[in-house]
């Protein structure tokens, strides 16, 4: 095959590939078309010797022995914390720990997937409360359609689309992902929360700016570390710095102030970044908007004790990171994925069977 391609007589001593070929060259500022005539020649080798190469080594005297007893430490640096993971820490160390060092969230959420195509009744000895909670990364933990909701909406609001748009590109995105019997009551779930939305005070004060950023990723590096985190929505003016973070969250007007709560140190930890790359005169305000309540935002501003607090915490967490020290917020357990029906930490429960 290979013969018949190069047209060759392989019985001869060279092949002989030859043939004109083109170049592209610069010349005043232009370029032409250059042809140049290649000829190649490529021996063949028939008989290949076997040469015997030995290796000299020098002997290595190991009568004197040198012993290093002291403790290696890994001096770990370089670390990247998103927000998620800050607002993670700040719930609970050790709740970051298995999330995110063990992958337990992932077990978990493999084993619920496989629970519901089984269809075994098997009792669950964790609590599932948190699967609509904020501290998973990428939304992993809330359902197809509850995940998707939130994605969708997120992306409408980063692309700004105009009202009239909304209901033909609603469906086309629905119809490419779910059957017709979902299809209706979703589209009608996602269209009135938006319309909602869009009807808004709130909407019309966020569009009044004419300096914004959508889904701004904002990085900063402090001292051997980095920050990272992406805004839904940086407002810009000449005083003020405006964090909006939207939440799809399917709650009531009662349960606002304390569902903002769990997001606050994730808008805190935006601002600490924020107020590093911005001007430091500009004062910084977080709002957290519930796209099913946007009449009630939750509006906090950002001041020196909490930057102070921020970064100490930051440090901390860091700190903690680096000698692998965990420790359990037991006030987190009655809403984390690692407690049980009891509310009692998947730790506690550990030492109390090896004990």
């Amino acid at each position: 095959m290979i013969n018949e391609g190069l047209q060759q007589d392989l019985t001869q001593d060279n092949i002989i590939l030859e043939g004109e070929l083109v170049f592209l060259q610069k010349e005043n500022n232009a370029y032409k078309n250059l042809t140049k005539s290649i000829k190649l020649e490529i021996p063949i080798i028939r008989n290949i010797e076997s040469i015997e190469k030995l290796i000299e080594t020098n002997e290595i005297d190991i009568s004197n022995k040198k012993l290093i007893l002291n403790e290696i430490k890994d001096q770990s640096k370089g670390e990247v914390i998103s927000a998620t993971r800050f607002s993670t820490f700040s719930t609970c160390p050790l709740k970051y720990n298995l999330l995110y060092n063990f992958k337990l969230g992932d077990l978990i959420q493999q084993s619920y997937r496989f629970r519901n195509t089984s269809q075994l009744n098997i009792e669950e000895d964790y609590n599932r409360n948190e699967l609509s909670s904020y501290l998973f990364d990428d939304e992993s933990n809330l359902t197809e359609y509850s995940k998707f909701k939130g994605q969708l909406i997120h992306y409408i609001l980063r692309k700004n689309l105009s009202r009239e748009n909304l209901p033909v590109f609603v469906e086309e995105k629905l119809e490419n992902n779910f059957d017709e019997n979902i299809l209706e009551s979703l589209k009608s779930e996602i269209l009135n929360d938006l319309f909602l939305f869009y009807d808004s005070e709130e909407f019309k004060f966020l569009n009044s700016f004419s300096d914004y950023r959508n889904e701004f990723e904002a990085y900063l590096k402090e001292e051997d570390f980095y920050l990272f985190g992406i805004l839904d929505k940086l407002l810009i003016d000449d005083e003020n710095l405006i964090i909006v973070d939207y939440k799809t969250d399917n709650i009531s007007k009662n349960e606002i102030n304390a569902i903002a709560q769990k997001y606050l140190p994730q808008l805190k930890f935006y601002a600490y970044i924020i107020s590093r790359l911005f001007n430091k005169r500009q004062q910084i305000e977080g709002r957290i908007i519930f796209v099913k309540h946007p009449e009630k935002p939750f509006i906090f501003n950002f001041d020196e004790i909490d930057d102070r607090n921020i970064k100490s915490s930051i440090k901390l967490m860091i700190h903690s990171i680096r000698n692998n020290n965990y420790s359990v917020n037991l006030n987190a357990c009655d809403d984390c994925i690692f407690a049980d029906e009891n509310s009692q930490c998947i730790k506690s429960r550990v030492m109390q069977n090896i004990n």
